[in-house]
C-alpha cells in the first residue's frame, strides 16, 4: 500500500479507471498549489490511473483493518 498522512488522515494511492487521474483525487487541492504532481513525488511514480483516496482518520482505518 502506498499513501500519506496529512493532519491524521490516510490517502491512499490506489488504481482508479474510471477518469483522468486528478479527478477525485484527495490531495488535488495540494497539488494545484505546487508545478509537480504529488503523486510522483510520494510514490515515485505517477500512472495515469492512480489517485489518492481519502481512506479517513488513521486511527479509524487501522481499527477497520483488525476487525
Amino acid at each position: 500500500m502506498n499513501g500519506i498522512i496529512i493532519n491524521d488522515e490516510l490517502h491512499e494511492l490506489v488504481s482508479l479507471r474510471t477518469s483522468p487521474p486528478c479527478d477525485n483525487c484527495s490531495l488535488q487541492e495540494n497539488c494545484d498549489k505546487t508545478d509537480f504532481f504529488l503523486c510522483t513525488v510520494i510514490a515515485g511514480r505517477h500512472k495515469s490511473d492512480e489517485r489518492f483516496v481519502k481512506r479517513g482518520k488513521v486511527k479509524e482505518f487501522i481499527e477497520k483493518l483488525n476487525s
